[in-house]
């Protein structure tokens, strides 16, 4: 797995309201979950996205944090994406920098969920699940043939979207999540709140904005999303 390690020195920060967290205390390494998700174009599924960065934050002896990030964003190798292409295609990782610029090039319309506290062996399945993506042995296809009426396994681990690249990291969010039926906001919804539901999330009701400026994404026009946000809030 590569990762990015930056060393995060923090100064007093006065925190504007209880529901935004401070960095974690020096005892304890956390870990975190920032998922994005929309779409350039609403009535264009080709345009939509679904992406997560995943955060390890662990405490320095001379202050502040350790940060350890990847970044789950499966898209074609060879942009753009052909939603109605039958044959797979080679795929790729993209970082979260590049995922982003990507959409601010573009007519963008895409919101942040988060940054959440999660689990700890979340993010290191999701680390395993990153490294398979990672090996050469997974294409991309927007129809991946990776739902079963059973919903019990996956037909095609070797075939992916992008929203299953995100939600088969831990198996009950996949079943959560399926049939994967919609795209872009809507769909990173749901992923969101069927991590809360199936227990990935530690106090769901808590962002960590810090990170936000710590990873460098605070310079981009996303929308902060919530958890149980209207759908009608999100189509406006």
């Amino acid at each position: 797995m590569t990762g990015l390690r930056l060393i995060i020195l923090f100064v007093c920060v006065a925190i504007p309201s209880s529901a935004k967290a401070a960095p974690p205390p020096a005892d304890d390494a956390k870990h975190y979950i920032l998922l994005f998700g929309g779409q350039a174009e609403r009535l264009r599924p080709q345009t939509a996205h679904t992406w997560a960065t995943f955060v390890k934050a662990v405490p320095n002896p001379k202050g502040g944090v350790v940060i350890e990030q990847f970044t789950i964003s499966w898209l074609p190798e060879r942009l753009p994406v052909r939603p109605f292409k039958i044959r797979p295609v080679s795929g790729r990782n993209y970082g979260l920098a590049e995922t982003l610029e990507l959409f601010d090039n573009s007519r963008s319309d895409y919101g942040l969920w988060g940054p959440y506290e999660i689990r700890e062996d979340w993010y290191r399945s999701a680390a395993i699940h990153k490294q398979f993506l990672d090996s050469g042995s997974v294409r991309f296809a927007t129809l991946d043939r990776g739902q079963t009426l059973s919903l019990t396994s996956v037909r095609r681990p070797d075939i992916s979207h992008c929203v299953h690249a995100l939600t088969r990291t831990w198996e009950p969010l996949r079943k959560a999540t399926n049939p994967v039926n919609w795209y872009g906001e809507l769909i990173t919804r749901r992923v969101a709140e069927s991590s809360d539901d199936v227990g990935l999330l530690v106090n769901s009701k808590v962002t960590h904005d810090w990170l936000i400026e710590a990873l460098g994404a605070d310079q981009h026009p996303f929308v902060r999303r919530r958890l149980n946000e209207p759908r009608i809030a999100i189509l406006r």
